[in-house]
């Protein structure tokens, strides 16, 4: 191979690898992976759930996700953290309710929140607002609540790993 093919060749591999890095950084983020688990109940239903404890879980949420099973969530930790949470719908797939908990008790739903309909500009994203400082919030499919009788006021038992992992 000539010296001019090498150089070729260099440049083309060069420029090829370049694109695909800037292409893969563009790609969306995936759905959280290898999160914590453990479960939860209210009103004696059990609910699987994923725990975000991150401030980098909970910012990708459920995000990409395009299913959840029927007594699946995921639980966001801010217990101890003095935190008034909002969320909002971003990169969402599905519809679901968000419950916000605070001293074991559902203190308010916000039943089937709607992902964002394609090309909405995130400065118009609707907003859902925790009423006051709450130590968790979970995500579960939308219309879970009024399908299994959930309201504001319910109990809720939390079977949470300990730091040894044990639940």
């Amino acid at each position: 191979m000539s010296i001019l093919g090498v150089a070729i060749f260099i440049a083309l591999t060069g420029y090829l690898t370049k694109n695909i890095v800037k292409k893969s950084a563009e790609t969306p983020n995936q759905a959280n992976t290898n999160l914590t688990t453990g479960y939860i109940t209210v009103r004696n239903i059990r609910v699987d759930v994923e725990i975000a404890q991150t401030d980098e879980q909970r910012a990708k949420g459920l995000s990409f996700r395009e299913d959840l099973k029927q007594y699946s969530g995921l639980l966001f930790d801010f217990k101890g953290l003095n935190k008034q949470p909002i969320f909002w719908m971003k990169d969402m797939l599905i519809p679901i309710d968000i419950i916000w908990i605070k001293n074991d008790k559902i203190v308010k739903i916000n039943a089937n929140a709607q992902p964002e309909k394609s090309g909405t500009l995130e400065k118009n994203y609707k907003l859902y607002k925790a009423p006051s400082v709450i130590d968790y919030v979970l995500e579960v499919n939308g219309n879970w609540c009024d399908q299994n009788g959930v309201s504001v006021g319910d109990e809720v038992k939390f079977f949470l790993p300990s730091p040894d992992g044990k639940i």
